[in-house]
């Protein structure tokens, strides 16, 4: 579980299954690129706080 939000991995998991295929979905329709509809839900998503800020997997891949 993560800290900040008490959700485990599989529950990260099926949040960000669910959005890559409603973003797909959303592209598709609108006929715009999906990587768009990916950062808007990945932000609206943190700033509500489903996703957490920090990410101790993703920290090292961006450096």
């Amino acid at each position: 579980m993560h800290e900040s939000t008490g959700f485990s991995i599989r529950e990260y998991s099926a949040i960000i299954f669910a959005v890559v295929v409603i973003s797909k979905r959303i592209s598709r329709k609108t006929g715009t690129m999906d990587v768009l509809w990916l950062i808007v839900a990945g932000a609206m998503l943190t700033d509500i706080g489903l996703l957490p800020t920090r990410s101790e997997f993703l920290e090292p891949i961006g450096e």
